[in-house]
């Protein structure tokens, strides 16, 4: 995001949906952690490995 956030504030003339978009992002930030994402991970790996037992 803040490769986009870079290129959208260099841009010389900007759509008004671009000017909301460089705003947008300009202010957001990843408060992930690995912490909590673990159980959506794990959920993710036991479907997978669910639907290649079946086959699909």
């Amino acid at each position: 995001m803040k490769a986009a956030a870079f290129i959208m504030k260099r841009k010389q003339e900007k759509s008004p949906e671009e000017k909301a978009f460089e705003q947008a992002i300009s202010h957001s930030y990843d408060i992930s952690s690995e912490e909590y994402l673990e159980p959506l991970v794990e959920w993710i790996r036991k479907e997978q490995a669910g639907l290649l037992s079946q086959g699909n």
